[in-house]
């Protein structure tokens, strides 16, 4: 059995040691050559991408094997590299952003989630405080929004969705099923509140309704069986504060991504640099 096996061994030592000018191999060096050049540009992808060339006109030559991976190893160490500087620089940048826009906002918990807290403009605290109905919107350290439509009023409305109008557009929104928790309804000396919460994907939705259309104000419907029953504008102001919501919302969303593209390139990095 050991025969065998050092025969086998010899006989493939002898065919990656076989004609050092054939053309597969030519081929195959030249491609290496290639990634070479495209590492020194920090052309990454086109480097790796040779480099799967190369394997595939050579795949059982061993001096080619061997000097592919290497050479793989050392184009994925610098493509990482230059990752976590572009990454760290990128999320300064956001961070700094961040740190202007949330001048803007309270951060607060929440009287129900206290290990929740969460960033919310002046505006709607002030039209909470007046006891006036709105569409509110609070935004996590994340950057993800939750929009709820809050009714203030003398007697119960029970609505179960909004409208948002802006000339012949509309919007409408669909809530979370409803619960004592996350859609809830209460009166409180004679004044009747109702919350109802919107789903994430219509929050997305409805950043982008307003990113198109830009409105100064939007008409907010109140329905209940798909019926309105109760109308509110939303002023110059609230669309304001939601715009900025908004602007901080997406700036938290895309430093949080990039810490996780940092992230990822840094356990690259130490990953490869312990196959030494």
């Amino acid at each position: 059995m050991r025969k065998i096996f050092l025969i086998s061994l010899f006989l493939l030592s002898l065919s990656s040691c076989g004609d050092r000018t054939s053309p597969e191999r030519q081929e195959a060096m030249n491609l290496l050559d290639q990634a070479r050049d495209y590492q020194s540009k920090e052309a990454f992808t086109e480097a790796l991408a040779c480099l799967d060339s190369a394997l595939l006109i050579a795949p059982t030559d061993t001096l080619i094997l061997r000097e592919e991976l290497n050479l793989r190893r050392a184009v994925q160490i610098d493509e990482a590299r230059k990752k976590l500087i572009s990454s760290q620089e990128i999320f300064n940048n956001l961070q700094e952003e961040a740190v202007k826009l949330k001048k803007n906002f309270s951060y607060v918990y929440s009287t129900y989630y206290e290990n929740e807290p969460y960033f919310q403009h002046p505006r709607f605290e002030f039209l909470e405080r007046r006891r006036l109905s709105h569409l509110r919107f609070r935004l996590d350290t994340l950057g993800h929004v939750q929009i709820s439509s809050v009714y203030v009023g003398s007697r119960p409305l029970k609505h179960d969705a909004v409208c948002l109008r802006h000339g012949q557009e509309s919007f409408k929104m669909s809530p979370v099923p409803f619960d004592k928790a996350l859609n809830y309804r209460y009166c409180i000396s004679g004044t009747y509140w109702e919350i109802v919460n919107y789903r994430s994907l219509d929050n997305e939705l409805f950043s982008r309704f307003v990113k198109n259309h830009n409105p100064k104000s939007l008409t907010l419907e109140f329905l209940r069986d798909d019926k309105v029953i109760r109308q509110s504008r939303i002023g110059h102001r609230t669309m304001d504060a939601i715009r900025k919501s908004l602007e901080l919302a997406d700036c938290l969303y895309r430093q949080d991504s990039v810490l996780k593209e940092e992230s990822k390139y840094a356990r690259r990095f130490i990953r490869l640099n312990k196959e030494d």
